[in-house]
């Protein structure tokens, strides 16, 4: 934790729990056994949460996760689907190939750079 603060310039927390009363969202990436009772005091605490994949260890702790949240599926960053429980996302290869063409100079980390404001200040 005293790296990050050396380094990056931000506050360190012993726990999670002490973090949620100071922070609007988090990002979810503890093992996955983790993710229900991490992501459950997350929302008891009103913190919007993005959970890393799977989103629990067992259909019940994803059920009830959902259940607490107001989920949504987003593609792109961009919203496309309110959930409810008993629905079921599918993802899978398509059948087709795809090509991409980028025009001279793109950059696709440049792209998130400007997209995501990476390396802008704290």
């Amino acid at each position: 934790g005293q790296l990050a603060v050396e380094q990056f310039g931000c506050r360190w927390f012993p726990s999670y729990e002490e973090m949620l009363g100071e922070v609007e969202a988090v990002c979810i990436a503890v093992p996955t056994l983790l993710h229900h009772r991490v992501g459950m005091a997350c929302f008891d605490a009103g913190v919007h949460v993005l959970i890393e994949k799977p989103i629990a260890a067992s259909q019940e702790e994803a059920a009830e996760l959902v259940r607490a949240a107001d989920a949504r599926l987003h593609f792109d960053g961009q919203p496309q689907y309110d959930l409810i429980e008993g629905d079921r996302v599918v993802v899978q290869q398509a059948p087709h190939a795809i090509t991409f063409v980028h025009p001279p100079g793109y950059s696709y980390y440049a792209m998130l750079r400007e997209k995501l404001h990476w390396s802008e200040s704290l």
